[in-house]
């Protein structure tokens, strides 16, 4: 005897079956991101069209530009399962975390000497490829890789003659609008301790194939000590910024003139001043990056945010800073709970901010935090602060690395997924 039970199920149609698949990808497409993933859990066939590269690379290519997802990566440390640390808008939460390719498990590593694990560190970023390496300091091997396609190539080893010394890192990469090309360029500035006009750079070129060393000439002396919160960054046009030891200056390099790497004296770099006001001091916490491709600086000292963005100097041919936003943190308006009792926390004084990054996509956000539990994305036009989830896998680890009075020893990795291809 059949139960009703049993008449229900047996009349349950898979209308899946009556629709072709290349018709169920068009209508994906139209969802939303939380609606994708959320398809993924009906069944196998969904989950499965939902995985294809093909179907990745086209919903990202009908992304609108606020629409575009961003994560700010806190720390990665092998195993990846108990120590992969993120933090994204809520919208794009749900993408990043049921993607596994952001927890780069597909990459090859090797273990770490002090503890037998795995590790993987996150160098650089630029058009949705990432730069990695096995090794924190005194990069010898790296790895080019994308997370949403989860394809990846090793950079050839260096040459002989090359640095052996600590080194900042840049990367450049430059896609047609079509994604059928790609090139990119891998930069290495080591340090010297003694201030010098000249120095030595090491570029790897993929339309090249090969490393280069290049002679770099400045105007003034400068000083290249290693600090694990400098960081290359990669402006308009293909020019490298960075900061120059001395916290007061930045260097910017242009490595698409260098045509001759046997000249004596080297192509030419040149030093812009940073933003530095009347009392601020060098105690300062301060963060150096782009948003919407704009070269931008911010610190934060004695209670006070300030936001700036290098922009074109029409009449000297140079560079100046605008300041376009300054406020004291404790005037700072909660976005939602949690930060109504953070900023209740900022006016007794029992806890501070500093920036950590800026949005990629949208330069009114930035991302400020309190030692590594509390991130909050910052709108500079509404003066809101909403606190941020850290997601996916779980907290931090820093076995390896230990914080510094609660902060971060590195600065945070900040990637916008693009199915930019790599060969």
């Amino acid at each position: 005897m059949v139960g009703p039970l049993q008449r229900r199920s047996k009349s349950i149609i898979d209308y899946s079956k009556y629709l072709p698949n290349d018709l169920w990808l068009e209508i994906f497409l139209l969802l939303p991101l939380d609606s994708i993933f959320t398809s993924k859990c009906v069944s196998k066939l969904w989950l499965s069209l939902l995985s294809k590269p093909s179907f990745i690379t086209r919903r990202f290519n009908n992304f609108n530009t606020p629409e575009l997802p961003w994560t700010l990566f806190l720390h990665l440390h092998r195993p990846v399962n108990r120590s992969i640390s993120t933090v994204s808008l809520d919208i794009h939460s749900k993408f990043i975390c049921g993607h596994d390719g952001f927890s780069f498990k597909f990459l090859p590593s090797k273990p770490s000497p002090y503890n037998k694990e795995d590790l993987i560190f996150l160098l650089a970023s630029s058009n949705g490829l990432v730069l990695c390496s096995t090794r924190r300091y005194y990069q010898m091997r790296y790895y080019i890789c994308n997370p949403l396609t989860k394809k990846w190539i090793v950079v050839p080893r260096r040459p002989p003659n090359a640095h052996h010394k600590w080194v900042i890192n840049g990367f450049i990469c430059e896609s047609s609008s079509s994604l059928a090309s790609t090139s990119y360029k891998v930069v290495r500035v080591p340090e010297f301790k003694d201030p010098l006009t000249n120095f030595e750079i090491e570029i790897y070129s993929s339309n090249v194939g090969e490393w280069n060393i290049y002679k770099v000439s400045c105007p003034h002396q400068v000083t290249m000590l290693y600090n694990f919160s400098n960081n290359v960054v990669s402006g308009p046009n293909g020019v490298l910024y960075w900061i120059e030891v001395g916290e007061i200056k930045i260097i910017a390099y242009n490595p698409n003139d260098n045509h001759n790497n046997n000249d004596e004296n080297g192509e030419k770099c040149r030093l812009i001043d940073l933003p530095i006001r009347e009392g601020v001091n060098y105690d300062r916490e301060y963060i150096f990056g782009v948003s919407e491709g704009l070269i931008s600086y911010s610190y934060t000292q004695s209670g006070e945010l300030s936001i700036w963005v290098l922009e074109d100097d029409l009449i000297t041919g140079g560079w100046i800073w605008h300041l376009v936003h300054e406020i004291e943190l404790e005037d700072m308006l909660a976005e939602n709970s949690e930060a109504d009792w953070f900023i209740n926390q900022l006016s007794m004084g029992l806890v501070t901010l500093k920036p950590l990054a800026f949005n990629p996509i949208d330069r009114n956000v930035v991302i400020l935090g309190y030692e590594v539990s509390f991130i909050f994305a910052y709108n500079i036009e509404t003066r809101r602060l909403k606190m941020l989830n850290i997601s996916c896998n779980s907290h931090p680890s820093f076995d390896i690395y230990p914080t510094y009075g609660g902060e971060l020893p590195f600065v945070p990795f900040v990637l916008t997924p693009k199915p930019t291809p790599i060969l």
